[in-house]
């Protein structure tokens, strides 16, 4: 999304491994191996072997050692890689590289400390020889603070705030049918995700609130989606009360579920921002976001002076102190909620009783990302860049219409 936005006003060149997507004007210098996009391993493997076994020309690449201004990373996947490049071949450059996860927050949630705090050592090492570290959204760009920080300020990276650009669009008129439809988008198979909190607050609608809901989870592996759907069944105590679809990369496809559904959800007990919901949001359409363990749109929303006001905050779920059917308690210390997927419930029963405001509140929300575009994230990205080659290196947070907030809006 960033380097199609770029290359609106820039020469922008993607160096990966395999097939890639439609990247529009993007120059794109595919090398072989490395197997499938999934292999990161094998794919940053191959990277590696090509910057430093071959001159630039070799791969596809400019030989001038100016031709770049900026080589760009992502994190631990291709950060030590980026890094490797501008040493290699493009000295004058500056290299900012992402951070798309919060490591140990993620690997709490999925039961492995341990990787997390390892992923976390990566990221730290390669932020630590990076110019700028950008990340996506409030949530991500403190965790991004909180790694480069533990340098000391002398030699702390500075870190740009970008939102990822959305284009709002009015979405396939809605007509509301007997049964309320739900939607969870992305890997939801992942415990992360929060598929079976929204599973069992399906059940219990359906058991004990006398409501017609279904949850559509669009995200399934292939070879997953029969076993899957069994799962979920059996988690909602009614066949049909959840239907299981395969993983898609087709936009058309998630943007005709999303205007097929009432309503999204978004569960996860961690999430560095929320892609899904911003782009719900976009079409105009009501959604729910918990708070979790940290979710970066749902600071967004919420945070002093958010987006959209009183309208964005609607749609937050505040879940602190419940207890998820894997049995984390989210959120700081503070008395027990209960389960939860009850919270859940109630946000749900609450969204369906006061719908019609709701929708007015999302059709706001759609009007206040217009100044949230994929362009205004290129602009207020390049000027953050632009920063840092002059020297500048105070951290950076964009604000409505790609403008650029420094630093009494970016705390360490």
């Amino acid at each position: 999304m960033l380097l199609a936005a770029l290359a609106e006003d820039a020469q922008v060149t993607l160096l990966t491994v395999g097939g890639v997507s439609d990247y529009g004007n993007v120059k794109v210098c595919a090398l072989t191996g490395g197997g499938r996009p999934t292999q990161v391993d094998k794919a940053r493997a191959v990277l590696n072997e090509a910057i430093r076994s071959h001159w630039p020309k070799d791969i596809g690449l400019p030989s001038n050692p100016f031709h770049f201004d900026m080589v760009l990373g992502s994190g631990w996947t291709s950060g030590r890689e980026a890094n490797l490049l501008r040493r290699t071949f493009y000295p004058t450059a500056v290299t900012a590289n992402a951070l798309h996860m919060d490591p140990r927050g993620l690997g709490e949630a999925l039961g492995d400390i341990g990787n997390g705090g390892r992923v976390a050592e990566i990221h730290r090492e390669i932020f630590r020889e990076s110019d700028l570290v950008f990340a996506p959204g409030p949530k991500a760009a403190r965790d991004a603070r909180r790694l480069v920080g533990e340098e000391g300020s002398s030699s702390r990276t500075p870190v740009h705030e970008l939102i990822p650009g959305v284009t709002p669009v009015t979405g396939a008129p809605h007509r509301k049918g007997p049964v309320f439809e739900l939607l969870m988008l992305g890997r939801v198979v992942d415990r992360n995700k929060g598929a079976l909190d929204v599973a069992r607050a399906v059940g219990d609608l359906l058991r004990w609130g006398d409501r017609r809901v279904r949850l559509t989870l669009r995200g399934v592996p292939p070879g997953q989606v029969t076993s899957f759907q069994a799962f979920m069944d059996d988690v909602a105590g009614q066949a049909g009360a959840v239907r299981v679809l395969p993983f898609t990369e087709d936009r058309a496809r998630v943007d005709a579920d999303i205007d097929a559904c009432d309503a999204l959800v978004v569960a996860s007990e961690n999430e560095a921002y929320g892609l899904v919901a911003g782009e719900c949001a976009a079409r105009g359409r009501p959604f729910l976001v918990a708070r979790g363990n940290g979710n970066g749109f749902a600071e967004l929303l919420s945070e002093p002076g958010g987006i959209a006001g009183e309208a964005g905050r609607r749609f937050v779920v505040e879940d602190a102190g419940t207890v998820s059917s894997y049995g984390r308690t989210m959120g700081s210390a503070r008395p027990y909620a209960g389960p939860r997927h009850r919270v859940i419930v109630q946000a749900i029963a609450e969204l369906m009783d006061d719908y019609d405001r709701m929708a007015g509140h999302a059709r706001s929300l759609r009007s206040a990302l217009a100044d949230y575009t994929p362009a205004h994230m290129a602009r207020a990205f390049g000027e953050a860049v632009h920063r840092v080659m002059s020297g500048d290196r105070t951290s950076t947070r964009q604000g409505a219409g790609g403008r650029l907030l420094v630093p009494d809006r970016c705390p360490v």
